[in-house]
Parts: structure tokens; C-alpha cells; sequence
């Protein structure tokens, strides 16, 4: 009978602990199961900021009125055209993006004057839509213009109270900061390519300089990946 009474301990013992060890590990395996769906389901809301951050580069033509101050000679003015390049990205907004342009206009004559123009802007650009395919944009920024220019300039000498007037060809260099203001729209031919206008006033900064001002208007290609 003691022999009978000792099995049936032992046996009813090892089956407790069975059942205690198996619901240690359900527990167990539960918490596991829950850390890991908290886990997933984290990874899941987060997103990337540099996702949605797109890149834009084009090309464009350009064409300029340019108006040019000699002091005493008279003002040159006329058209200059060009080309130029433009990288931009996106200021983790689609509405907001900084683009970076370069042009070159050449060696061209501007009234009857040659000329050289290079130019480097850097502009801040807010752009929206007009609807589906059309995009709005307004820009304003800086450029760094290099001139080299020849034309005909008179000088003025007063040697024993007697005015001389004379006219000489000058070759000049200017580099002038100055001011951007634009504004042009655009269309969307697919995701990644549009085209479109663009319409800016540039003003010089500073006074040591003949290049006053410019109207441009641009007719650019731009891509966007």
C-alpha cells in the first residue's frame, strides 16, 4: 500500500510541475508574441524624411535685356541670349525647394558694344499647384555676374579753364552682386519631366558697377527623380 501511495504522489507531482512548466512557457511565449507585434508595428509608422526629398535638374534658354550705366557715355541696352543649368532639391517639402543655376551668355554684340556675361544664382523657391498639371512658382535669391564688356567712353579734362571732350574704347571687367525676383510656371509632361516659363528681375547691389539691372525670361526642361 505504501508503494501504491508513493506512485500515485509522485505521479499526481509530475504532472503539476508538467502543467506549471507548460503555462511558464505559454506566458512566456505570449510575451514574446506581444513585444514582437509592438516591435513591427513600429517599424511600420516610421518614414523615412529623405523619402519624399526629390532632386531637379534642367536646362533652359535665355533671353535677357540687359541695360548697362557707363557713367557719361550713354546707357547701353538690349537683348543677351543664353543658356543656362539648374540643380535644385526639395527643403523636405514639396512647396519649398533651394536651386542652384549657372549661365553663360557669351560673346555677343549689345548695341553695336561686345559683351561676355556669365552669371551663378542661388534662389529659394516656393512652388504650389495650379492644378493637376500646372505648378505656380515664385522665387528670390542672389547672383554673382561677371561682365566683360567694350565700348566707346568719353572723358572730360579742364586744362586752363578749357573743356576737352574725348572718346576712347575701353575694355572693363565688372563682377556684380545683385538681387533676384521670379516668378514662372510649369507643366508636367509625366511623374519625373516638365516643362515651362520663367520671368526674373535682377539688381545690382552695389554702385561700383555699369551692370545695373536685367529682365529675363527663360524657357526651361526640367527633370525631377
Amino acid at each position: 500500500k505504501f508503494l501504491i501511495i508513493s506512485l500515485f504522489l509522485y505521479a499526481s507531482s509530475t504532472r503539476l510541475f508538467a502543467a506549471s512548466v507548460d503555462e511558464d512557457l505559454v506566458g512566456f511565449d505570449g510575451i514574446i508574441k506581444e513585444l514582437s507585434q509592438g516591435r513591427t508595428t513600429y517599424r511600420s509608422n516610421y518614414s523615412d524624411p529623405f523619402d519624399n526629398v526629390l532632386i531637379h535638374a534642367g536646362v533652359g534658354l535665355v533671353n535677357s535685356h540687359i541695360t548697362l550705366t557707363p557713367g557719361l557715355s550713354e546707357d547701353i541696352s538690349g537683348f543677351h541670349k543664353g543658356v543656362e543649368a539648374n540643380i535644385g532639391i526639395d527643403l523636405f517639402s514639396k512647396n519649398w525647394k533651394a536651386e542652384g543655376t549657372v549661365r553663360s551668355y557669351g560673346d555677343q554684340k549689345v548695341d553695336n558694344n561686345p559683351l561676355s556675361l556669365k552669371e551663378f544664382d542661388l534662389k529659394i523657391v516656393y512652388q504650389n499647384n495650379a492644378n493637376r498639371n500646372l505648378k505656380y512658382h515664385f522665387a528670390f535669391g542672389l547672383a554673382a555676374r561677371y561682365l566683360d564688356v567694350r565700348y566707346t567712353k568719353q572723358t572730360i579734362k579742364e586744362n586752363d579753364d578749357v573743356t576737352v571732350s574725348n572718346l576712347n574704347q575701353v575694355h572693363e571687367e565688372y563682377t556684380t552682386p545683385s538681387s533676384i525676383l521670379a516668378a514662372g510656371a510649369s507643366t508636367y509632361i509625366s511623374k519625373g519631366l516638365s516643362m515651362g516659363v520663367e520671368f526674373s528681375y535682377r539688381n545690382a547691389m552695389i554702385d561700383e558697377t555699369i551692370d545695373k539691372s536685367s529682365f529675363d525670361a527663360i524657357f526651361r526642361v526640367d527633370t525631377h527623380f
